[in-house]
């Protein structure tokens, strides 16, 4: 009778201590709100040409090198087309089962548009990066 009290115990002290306090949730939740935001209103008013900033110049080469990195992962997850996408295959077969399976072919396709943009933001900004790169001569030995 003992051990499932203390096994009780310890699962309930560590699910109290595994969640995030407050001011950490907020602000995530601040942020997401933020980027629907963007992403809403580059919806409505169409794809604009990203701004280019360069990246600060106190940046060192190790430092440049690292956030070109960071972009490049995110980078990494292949995204089938939208018509070759198997999830829109399997919401077009659901649909003629299920009607609102239909549902799902309007939020993959928003979601289609907004990687896209993503993407190009991305590579505007690597290119910026890789710019700062070669006039430091990050690249000469």
């Amino acid at each position: 009778m003992r051990i499932p009290t203390l096994l009780m115990l310890t699962l309930a002290v560590s699910a109290v201590q595994a969640q995030p306090d407050w001011p950490v949730v907020q602000a995530r939740a601040k942020a997401f709100a933020r980027d629907r935001a963007a992403d809403g209103q580059r919806l409505l008013l169409g794809p604009t040409a990203p701004p280019v900033t360069p990246p600060p110049a106190a940046l060192s080469c190790s430092e440049l090198y690292e956030r070109r990195v960071a972009l490049m992962r995110t980078q990494l997850d292949y995204q089938p087309p939208y018509t070759d996408d198997p999830r829109n295959r399997a919401a077009v077969f659901i649909g003629t089962i299920f009607t609102p399976g239909f549902y799902f072919l309007p939020f993959s396709a928003i979601q289609d548009y907004v990687g896209a943009d993503r993407k190009v933001r991305t590579e505007h900004e690597l290119d910026a990066l890789r710019y700062a790169s070669a006039a430091q001569q990050c690249y000469v030995r």
